[in-house]
């Protein structure tokens, strides 16, 4: 998920708990769309410098 040690991963830990016990399925069970705008986070992936965008799903 994250590198220990990282933001990401100190929010996680501080947030969730230990990825071990909360993980990437939890946080797909409880993630929702409300807010989600797909534009908003290509237009700000190609700000970056992206080249490409892979989507990831769980099935």
């Amino acid at each position: 998920m994250y590198r220990q040690g990282s933001s990401q991963y100190d929010y996680h830990v501080k947030t969730y708990g230990h990825p071990s016990q909360f993980g990437y399925k939890e946080v797909c069970r409880i993630w929702r769309a409300e807010n989600w705008s797909p534009e908003e986070l290509i237009r700000l992936y190609a700000k970056t410098g992206a080249r490409y965008f892979v989507a990831l799903a769980n099935h």
